[in-house]
């Protein structure tokens, strides 16, 4: 029975740690965004009522103007992220006993270099695919590039994404292909964070077959940047400008969520190409975007990075 929770090496199993993450940020999330929502619900309903209008308690319409409010769905946003944030450095510091250096987080100003590839990457790859969907006449925009719409959402898109990067590679990159090492098996850190990365976005709406095998690829991408730098950098950097180009710039759907960009579509064919309403994650374009990355990021450890061994250590950090 102790086999279940706990590994020969006396330690307790990477499955069940990473599944104390997720119920600790679930405390913590439902905990610090109750405040900010309860007084954007108390708000709605005053206004209604103070308007002559009938109340609506449905909770499920209510969270979705919430989330969509530009001040209220950022501030509880953000604070959802704060919390997953939270929660890794719980379990890093009372059951791993790590800090977050050794999941890759290391100081940022010594690893500018690999930020700024990533940066650039990320935003670089989803032009790519913009442009080629564009050219192809699978897309049409709603606005010339002469004419940019400036709005508070790319603001706020900027710093939800920000967020979503380096919240979603420390967990995924950075915790989970740590305490994946404890299985001794040098494919499984890579691999399996790759399949819960994928899992992760399950639900998402308008999700396909092929959207879910392109955010596996992108996560044995990450996972790859990962293991060349041996920090997640990199991986924050291109998870970043990977999304907010797709949105917040160009105005496609990202993982199926649709958002408001600087450049907008006015219709996008729903075609393997394209990925239809899950946006280009979903079609084979991104898929080539993707192996191209790969490629880069072989010639960036090759030619331009840090002499590390190209093998997952026991810590990712150096």
């Amino acid at each position: 029975m102790k086999g279940i929770f706990v590994n020969k090496s006396g330690q307790i199993r990477s499955g069940w740690k990473m599944a104390i993450v997720g119920v600790l940020y679930f405390v913590i999330a439902n905990i610090i965004t109750i405040v900010p929502t309860m007084i954007y619900f108390l708000k709605t309903i005053y206004e209604t009522v103070k308007n002559g209008g009938s109340v609506n308690f449905d909770t499920a319409e209510l969270t979705a103007d919430l989330l969509s409010h530009p001040l209220y769905g950022t501030i509880v946003s953000v604070l959802s992220y704060l919390s997953l944030i939270a929660a890794i450095i719980i379990v890093l510091k009372f059951i791993d006993k790590k800090r977050l250096k050794d999941i890759g987080l290391n100081n940022p100003i010594n690893h500018i270099k690999e930020l700024i590839f990533g940066l650039l990457l990320g935003a670089v790859s989803i032009s790519l695919v913009f442009a080629i969907l564009l050219l192809s006449g699978n897309l049409k925009m709603a606005n010339g590039f002469n004419e940019p719409n400036f709005n508070i959402q790319q603001v706020t898109g900027l710093i939800l994404f920000i967020f979503v990067g380096i919240d979603e590679e420390m967990f995924s990159r950075g915790y989970c292909m740590t305490v994946l090492q404890q299985t001794g098996k040098k494919w499984v850190p890579p691999v399996i964070s790759a399949v819960i990365f994928s899992l992760l976005h399950l639900l998402n709406p308008n999700v396909s077959f092929m959207g879910i095998l392109n955010i596996f690829l992108v996560g044995l991408l990450l996972s790859y940047m990962t293991i060349k730098t041996r920090d997640i950098w990199m991986p924050i950097g291109y998870h970043i400008t990977w999304n907010y180009f797709q949105g917040n710039v160009f105005g496609l759907a990202v993982s199926g969520t649709s958002r408001n960009g600087i450049y907008n579509v006015e219709y996008i064919r729903d075609n393997l190409l394209t990925g239809g309403g899950f946006g280009p994650e979903g079609g084979i374009v991104a898929t080539g975007a993707i192996i191209l990355g790969f490629l880069l990021v072989f010639l960036y450890s090759k030619y331009v990075g840090r002499n590390v061994k190209e093998e997952i250590p026991v810590q990712i950090s150096n």
